[in-house]
């Protein structure tokens, strides 16, 4: 609903059926991330936080313990690893890097971190 700033009459109302697809979505959505619509909503969405905190943890002990025992916290690659993928998955991540600056980031670091760690020298006992 719009309102005009001075009188307070409708300039324009859109209801439910003047909505969008992505409107529809959003107006069902956000109750639904806010757990308002009862117990269960909450349960699903305690179930699903946990997932998340539980997926969390366990890969950063995968990770500590693949460095304890490899020395890096990615599995190796195979040679020609990264020229067996087909070019549709390249353009993909490429994509998603542009719409999502945050996992271009994040990965942009992980490769240079994952560089340095391959280039550095190891250490003898």
């Amino acid at each position: 609903m719009v309102l005009d700033a001075y009188s307070g009459k409708s300039l324009y109302y859109s209801g439910w059926g003047e909505q969008t697809a992505f409107g529809q979505a959003t107006t069902v959505g956000i109750p639904f991330h806010r757990g308002e619509f009862g117990w269960w909503n909450q349960a699903l969405l305690l179930i699903f936080g946990l997932g998340v905190l539980f997926s969390i943890a366990s890969g950063w002990m995968m990770a500590y313990l693949r460095w304890r025992q490899q020395g890096q916290f990615l599995p190796k690659l195979l040679a020609g690893a990264w020229r067996s993928l087909p070019v549709p998955v390249y353009v993909v991540a490429l994509l998603l890097c542009g719409l999502f600056p945050l996992l271009a980031i994040s990965g942009s670091l992980l490769v240079l971190f994952e560089v340095w760690l391959a280039r550095r020298p190891k250490a003898t006992a």
